[in-house]
């Protein structure tokens, strides 16, 4: 399937938020260019790096080689199977970058690249103009937004490899990550964006991706039910061609069913696999694998255990309000409170012992077919999940919003509590920090910035 691949997206941003702050963008790309929006698009873990990792090597972060800062044996991440290779030998040109390098999605946590990834890397150019945004007004490099530096680069692409197939993905996140109210500065840039490239004819051989990686973590919203689903679901879109429904009708067809489908990021990674081994002839999915082609029918039954995704994070679940001083749920909030401090236990010398501060909200759902297999973690981590063949024992699973102290920080935590033991199992893949810690936890910020969100430096 000889088409570009332009992927560009916003950090933090639910489809809905994106309908709110970039209503030109999203009218012109619906309405004129005739996108496709993933209306059942559901994330399968918490931040950046769990959303950008299955899109881009078709894995989990547990599931690739150990690369997080501090850890033993750790690499960086230059080994991973990045999506951009397989491209690169089918001949495209291939071009990665994102804004607010120094949290970059794959270095603050893990170690980054030591040689260059692709062939047009934008980190270079982030880290040299990093150091002169003091110098200049907000959002801005001299006399232009940097956002709009970003869309220029992509341009760019595009005009420098007419003749070549492209692999472009670019991020941005300073106008979203911390508030998104900003995006909506956005939106006439990014218009001008898509406009010029259907003027000039870029998409007529394109396929073309607004996307984001999850909805907002740590805005105000996310505390209100209705924020627990914007995170759980961002926008994810799509634009083929006009041309691609005649020549492609039965994976065009699939396509636009699928948009109202449960897909996850790694059903993107196939889709893009799919593209470089395209046949056209008709076709399926597999029976049900974690991944599924968007080219392909996904099943109206497929469920988030199908597609690997945690009850945590799942939005499909049905949740039943339970009252915050019910017995169980304060046992839950303690032992929640107990497990962040096991993992902060060897950093005692820096980071506070936490303390409950008070339960704001609590919700059960009872055990059903899919969850009962859910015994733990399996490693210390919490990233390995620890299943049995079948139900085990009557349980349920709680959602926990508490607050501790010091600090003040504000956990959304899922617990499996079997009720014949009076046992809770906790998984660290399963707890969101959804307020901001800020430089509060800075003593771990090197030596261990995978616990930044429990710590509260002494």
């Amino acid at each position: 399937m000889p088409l570009n691949v332009l992927m560009f997206g916003f950090d933090s941003v639910s489809r809905n938020t994106w309908l709110r702050t970039l209503p030109k963008t999203h009218k012109y790309f619906t309405e004129h260019l005739k996108g496709i929006v993933l209306k059942g698009y559901n994330i399968v873990g918490d931040g950046t790096p769990q959303a950008l990792l299955p899109i881009l090597t078709g894995q989990t972060e547990i599931e690739l080689p150990e690369a997080r800062r501090g850890k033993p044996d750790a690499k960086v991440v230059d080994g991973h199977p990045w999506i951009w290779n397989d491209f690169k030998k089918s001949g495209y040109m291939t071009q990665w970058g994102e804004d607010m390098c120094w949290i970059g999605t794959f270095n603050l946590r893990m170690l980054g690249f030591d040689k260059q990834p692709v062939d047009h890397f934008w980190r270079p150019y982030c880290q040299a103009s990093e150091g002169l945004h003091k110098y200049n007004k907000p959002f801005c490099l001299g006399s232009e937004r940097r956002h709009k530096v970003m869309m220029e680069w992509v341009k760019d692409g595009f005009q420098m490899y007419q003749n070549r197939l492209k692999f472009i993905f670019a991020f941005h996140s300073e106008y979203s990550h911390e508030d998104s109210s900003t995006l909506s500065w956005a939106d006439d840039d990014l218009l001008g964006m898509l406009k010029y490239l259907e003027e000039n004819n870029y998409l007529n051989n394109t396929m073309l991706i607004l996307m984001s990686d999850h909805g907002a973590r740590f805005h105000a919203v996310r505390e209100s039910m209705q924020g627990k689903y914007e995170e759980r679901m961002p926008y994810f879109s799509f634009r083929f061609p006009t041309w691609f429904q005649k020549k492609y009708p039965s994976e065009f067809k699939a396509f636009k069913n699928n948009a109202n489908r449960l897909t996850t990021p790694f059903d993107i990674h196939e889709t893009f696999r799919d593209m470089m081994k395209f046949e056209n002839k008709p076709s399926e999915n597999e029976k049900l694998p974690r991944g599924m082609s968007l080219f392909k029918p996904i099943p109206k039954h497929r469920s988030c255990t199908d597609a690997d995704i945690s009850p945590h994070w799942c939005a499909c679940l049905g949740w039943n309000v339970v009252s915050a001083t019910d017995p169980i749920t304060k046992k839950a909030a303690a032992s929640i409170v107990d497990f962040m401090n096991s993992l902060t236990e060897k950093f005692r010398s820096k980071c506070h012992s936490l303390s409950l501060k008070l339960i704001k909200s609590a919700m059960v759902m009872q055990s059903n077919p899919y969850i009962a297999r859910f015994l733990g973690s399996a490693d210390v981590d919490g990233r390995v999940p620890k299943e049995s063949k079948g139900a085990v024992d009557k349980s349920a699973l709680y959602q926990i919003t508490l607050q501790t102290t010091p600090g003040d920080g504000v956990f959304e935590t899922t617990v499996k509590h079997f009720a014949s033991v009076d046992k809770f199992v906790i998984s660290e893949r399963e707890i969101s920090r959804i307020n901001k810690y800020g430089s509060a936890a800075n003593c771990v910020y090197n030596d261990a910035p995978h616990l930044r969100q429990y710590c509260y430096c002494k």
